[in-house]
């Protein structure tokens, strides 16, 4: 690494937390197909530590989305988890129940997926959609009591999932030998009698094709039998008209030409019958030729192979008696050659017994093993449902003398109140008396009179600002008294209000605009850059520790990306969340990642923090992903990857990058390159970092961008 790079990217290293909030190691996932097991993820081990926000990139069928789902506990029911772990508050979430895992997901680990459309119900009204989790987990005593419980619990299951897996992987490791053995067996014995079932093969090839044949013949001769006689009846036809014919031109008249004229049509209509038949029965000879001369060389053929004699023609029983006893014969072989194997099957039976007692063996030091700490931690288990029974309960009265306290403190504030509001009442009255009465008397005069209303005004006017004031002050207190209720309701049960009003927070929160109008919409009403928002928001309601975004902005424009980026960044900050950012594209990684995980064929082949890839990369596969991001100010030629990702069915014996690597080396392709140590945070798998191997720096188009970004940063500083 040059000393330019060096200070830049140190200072990064700093800011990077040290609390782990999720652990995966050596994940291994596959999938069946029907052309075979697709190894998907090998291997792949990274930590995310709180508040930071870690990218997976990679082109498309590397890994990323598998490995995001497999800690969301959401694989498709053809993976297979072939080994890892991945750990969560101390649980190995590939190892706990579904019931644990309903615990977990949404609630403490929340998935932000790639089509918003896809994600979101299209008959539902979003609000409902939003509330809908906070509804189903609306008992938040019984929330409190699941965390309560959970550290026993949990331990509890734990346990009971490691006596079972271990039951379970000795029994399917015995299987998998025996398995083993067997198909090996079977192999040799296919191997050893191959020339012999080829030969069967062939005899019963030769059975068949004289069996064929004949029924080929039958079907044929009936066609041909049908279209004989019908040429035969049509040719009588025509023979009898021509008597007619002869006999009617003896004569002269006009009558006899027309005769001669309807005989000879009918003739015609006959004569041409007769020659489709003709035809027809020509080319059904022709095609039975065909068919039996290609039948007749494949038997020939199949009969040299066993030594048999070659006819011109089908000769039926004699063949098909030779084939049988020749089989016959070959059987015989084949049982002999098999009883030479028999040494192998009591070998196999003895393996098998020996497994079987292993197996025996390990279930029983599992129960000895567990014994004791299953019954300890059941029980341990037990008194902490106990303990946090009684914690609710204290709870819960706590609530409630809390609400009667806070309740009774607000009707105190508010009992003065109401009393200088009544004595108010009775003043204004008082005053409408005395001065209404004074009004009345006629001796007054008009001058007088409208002194004295205008002095009751002014008095009535102080009086009724007054009462309006305590009016507001009552009205505040009772809105006061109305919250108390509902915080104590909620606390207890969350209600579909106060539902609605935290669904309305969280999508001012995600930047919906006029929330109370947009909540009874449906998700085709919204642009793909709101519906992203409201997956957004859906996956904020549970506020979870660690959010999952799975490619969000793909589906969107550049303009919304870039929004939706931001306000991902913003929520982060303000909620204290670690993300796991999925992406193809190293322009979104620059903007969002605190550290990033190179991904290809399955694995990580570079990781370190956002400086490190981006100014100090390692892997070819990095560089080729910098050289093909568009840039406006960069004059050299985008570089695109040549080929295409390897099939993971046949994963590549070296370097999986290393067929599209125009740095590849001889070892690449024999050999996977281990993790080569760059810095404490940085480490990239490829052979180029082999003390041995030869020096190459990274493509002009690379070093020219990672310079002038350099440039730029000094100018920043500066400023």
């Amino acid at each position: 690494m040059e000393n330019k790079y060096k200070k830049f990217i140190e200072d990064d290293k700093e800011s990077i937390q040290t609390e782990k909030v999720l652990e995966v190691k050596d994940l291994r996932i596959s999938f069946k197909t029907d052309n075979g097991k697709v190894q998907a993820v090998r291997g792949v081990s990274f930590d995310l530590h709180r508040g930071e926000t870690l990218c997976i990139v990679g082109e498309s069928g590397s890994g990323k989305s598998v490995t995001s789902k497999a800690v969301m506990g959401i694989l498709s029911a053809n993976a297979i988890v072939e080994g890892g772990q991945i750990i969560y508050q101390g649980e190995d979430l590939l190892k706990v129940s579904e019931d644990e895992f309903h615990r977990i997901r949404g609630h403490k680990i929340g998935m932000i997926f790639q089509d918003p459309l896809s994600s979101l119900n299209p008959i539902v009204k979003i609000g409902k959609q939003i509330t809908e989790t906070m509804m189903i987990n609306k008992n938040q005593l019984k929330n409190r009591y699941s965390d309560l419980i959970s550290k026993e619990l949990t331990a509890y299951k734990n346990a009971k999932v490691i006596k079972n897996s271990t039951i379970s992987y000795s029994l399917s490791s015995m299987n998998a030998t025996i398995a083993d053995m067997k198909e090996k067996l079977k192999a040799k014995e296919d191997e050893a009698c191959s020339v012999n079932n080829k030969r069967i093969e062939s005899a019963l090839r030769v059975v068949n094709c004289e069996s064929e044949a004949a029924e080929i013949e039958k079907s044929f001769d009936n066609d041909i039998s049908v279209n004989v006689k019908a040429y035969t009846k049509n040719k009588s036809q025509v023979d009898k008209l021509s008597e007619k014919i002869s006999l009617a031109s003896k004569k002269t008249d006009v009558s006899a030409k027309k005769l001669i004229k309807k005989l000879s049509d009918k003739q015609a209509l006959f004569q041409e019958a007769c020659d489709i038949h003709f035809n027809e029965v020509s080319e059904l000879k022709k095609e039975l030729k065909e068919k039996l001369d290609k039948l007749l060389l494949e038997r020939n053929e199949n009969a040299r192979n066993i030594g048999f004699p070659v006819f011109r023609v089908f000769n039926g029983v004699s063949s098909k008696k030779s084939a049988y006893a020749f089989i016959q014969k070959e059987q015989d072989e084949i049982k002999a050659v098999l009883s030479t194997f028999k040494s192998e099957e009591i070998l196999i039976k003895n393996k098998q017994e020996e497994l079987a007692a292993k197996h025996k063996e390990t279930v029983a030091k599992a129960n000895e093993k567990y014994k004791n700490d299953l019954p300890s931690l059941k029980e341990a288990l037990k008194i902490r449902k106990g303990e946090a029974k009684l914690e609710i309960k204290k709870y819960k009265t706590s609530l409630k003398i809390q609400f009667e306290k806070d309740f009774r403190n607000l009707e105190k504030e508010k009992e003065p109140v109401v009393l200088s509001a009544q004595k108010i009442k009775k003043e204004i009255r008082s005053v409408y008396s005395k001065y209404t009465m004074k009004v009345m008397l006629v001796f007054f005069s008009r001058k007088k009179k409208k002194v004295l209303i205008a002095k009751r005004n002014s008095q009535l006017k102080i009086l009724k600002d007054l009462r309006n004031k305590y009016i507001q002050e009552i009205n505040s207190l009772v809105k006061k008294e109305e919250e108390t209720k509902r915080k104590y309701h909620d606390s207890i049960k969350i209600s579909k209000a106060e539902a609605k009003r935290q669904a309305l927070e969280v999508m001012k929160e995600v930047g919906i605009p006029q929330p109370e109008k947009r909540y009874y919409q449906y998700p085709f009403q919204f642009s793909g850059g709101m519906r992203q928002r409201i997956v957004i928001a859906i996956a904020l309601t549970a506020a979870p520790d660690i959010l999952i975004c799975d490619e969000p902005t793909t589906a969107l424009d550049v303009t919304i990306q870039a929004q939706i980026l931001e306000l991902i960044n913003n929520l982060k900050k303000e909620r204290n969340l670690s993300c796991i950012f999925i992406t193809h594209d190293l322009g979104v990684v620059a903007n969002m990642a605190d550290r990033v995980a190179v991904m290809y064929a399955g694995k990580i082949c570079e990781y370190g923090t956002d400086k490190e890839i981006f100014f100090d990369p390692r892997h070819p596969y990095t560089w080729a992903l910098l050289s093909s991001i568009p840039d406006i100010d960069s004059k050299e030629k985008l570089e695109a990857i040549p080929g295409t990702p390897p099939d993971m069915i046949y994963p590549p014996v070296g370097d999986a990058f290393a067929a599209r690597n125009k740095y590849a080396m001889a070892i690449d392709f024999k050999y996977q390159p281990p993790y080569f140590k760059i810095s404490d945070t940085h480490y990239a798998a490829t052979w180029l970092l082999y003390k041995d191997a030869p020096r190459i720096d990274p493509p002009k188009i690379v070093t020219s961008r990672i310079n002038k970004a350099l440039e730029e940063e000094a100018k920043n500083e500066k400023q």
